[in-house]
Parts: structure tokens; C-alpha cells; sequence
């Protein structure tokens, strides 16, 4: 039963970390691009705004936590889901 637990738990830490580079691994510049595409559309509700904001942060050295970088790259990934081309 432990191993089960450990082995969740493992899993769930990996889905964050993975969530935390991708952030990184997009950009500033990648940010600013999907904020403006979504504001030009008015495509983002103001909570959608508040975590993108987060990751163009970054550049001024303000690290999103674990997970807001998961809920950042869910909103990025039903944004593709609906034409965004980034």
C-alpha cells in the first residue's frame, strides 16, 4: 500500500516539475505573445490573466509556484486546443 502511495505521489511531483520547465522553457517573449493573442481576442478571464502575469514575472526574477506553473500551462494548452498558434 505505501509503495502505491509513494509511487502517486512521484507522479504527481513529476506532472509539477514538467509543468515548471515548460513554463520556463516558453519565454518571456512567449508569454507577452499569448497575453497580447488573448487579449486582441478577449479570450482569458482576469484569473487566466493573474497566472499568465505570473509567468512573464519571470523575466523580473519572480518564479510562479509549482502550481500555478501547472495551471499556466493548462490554460496554454486549451488556448492551442482553440487556434492559438504558440
Amino acid at each position: 500500500m505505501e509503495v502505491k502511495k509513494d509511487g502517486r505521489k512521484d507522479a504527481k511531483q513529476e506532472v509539477l516539475i514538467n509543468a515548471m520547465v515548460e513554463v520556463v522553457n516558453y519565454g518571456g517573449d512567449g508569454w507577452k505573445d499569448f497575453a497580447r493573442w488573448g487579449l486582441e481576442r478577449k479570450y482569458f478571464t482576469p484569473t487566466d490573466m493573474d497566472f499568465i502575469s505570473a509567468a512573464i514575472a519571470m523575466e523580473k526574477g519572480k518564479m510562479p509556484s509549482d502550481k500555478q506553473c501547472q495551471r499556466i500551462m493548462q490554460i496554454l494548452n486549451k488556448a492551442r486546443e482553440d487556434s492559438f498558434p504558440g
